[in-house]
């Protein structure tokens, strides 16, 4: 079978993304009806639901009355914080941190989440969303995760030494495997029915300038932040 062959059927073979929670993702803030449209998609969602007013009773919220009405639940909590939160645990139910080799990329990933929150909180990067900053840098590399997992039993799963991510390590992956990470994230982002804009920088963050041309603004903006929040990771 061929190397994308197997790529496919790996990524076919996870765990299905929370279709709840990926539609809360492709929600608009500026739209507004965005509370009232997100409160029904948790409410149509006992599953969902439970884990929001879960969320909004956990030891982030420490010192707080507990909540069991829902909406009060969405209000403390935010809407990006349950989609962050909850793709944060997906992941981890999908890819186990504690796998020997698998740390070391989660740690790159939740550095990442937290130095594109850093810069759209203190920087006001683009005017996005920390939480929604923090999504990205979470997902955009969700593809390494994906291309551990198929090589695993490969002598060389990820590269002995430190390679640029902006640079180096798509090539390395390229020549090593015959895909690279960022084609690895986008299968699994079209698969878990991620948003467009999530989706594409997943899979076009490692594109050349001239590639990156016909990509909206906001797109290459989103790309510009996961760029700088790797060169800081690495």
């Amino acid at each position: 079978r061929s190397q994308i062959g197997n790529l496919v059927s790996m990524v076919r073979a996870l765990p299905p993304f929370p279709l709840g929670v990926s539609r809360l993702m492709s929600l608009s803030q500026a739209d507004p009806a965005y509370f009232e449209q997100a409160a029904a998609i948790i409410r149509a969602d006992p599953a969902l639901s439970g884990q929001v007013i879960r969320i909004a009773n956990s030891a982030l919220y420490t010192g707080q009355a507990r909540v069991e009405d829902l909406d009060e639940a969405v209000l403390r909590v935010g809407i990006r914080m349950v989609v962050a939160t909850l793709s944060t645990e997906h992941l981890r139910r999908s890819f186990d941190p504690k796998r020997p080799g698998l740390n070391t990329i989660w740690i790159d990933a939740a550095f990442s989440a937290a130095v594109c929150r850093r810069l759209a909180t203190e920087a006001g990067w683009t005017g996005l969303p920390p939480e929604l900053a923090y999504t990205h840098g979470l997902l955009h590399d969700v593809g390494r995760l994906v291309l551990f997992d198929l090589y695993e039993s490969s002598q060389e799963s990820e590269p002995r030494e430190r390679l640029c991510p902006v640079t180096e390590l798509a090539a390395w992956e390229n020549e090593r495997f015959g895909a690279s990470h960022a084609l690895a994230g986008r299968l699994l982002a079209n698969l878990w029915g991620f948003p467009p804009d999530v989706a594409t920088v997943i899979g076009a963050h490692h594109f050349s300038d001239e590639h990156r041309a016909p990509l909206s603004d906001h797109v290459n903006r989103l790309i510009d932040l996961v760029l700088l929040a790797d060169l800081v990771v690495h």
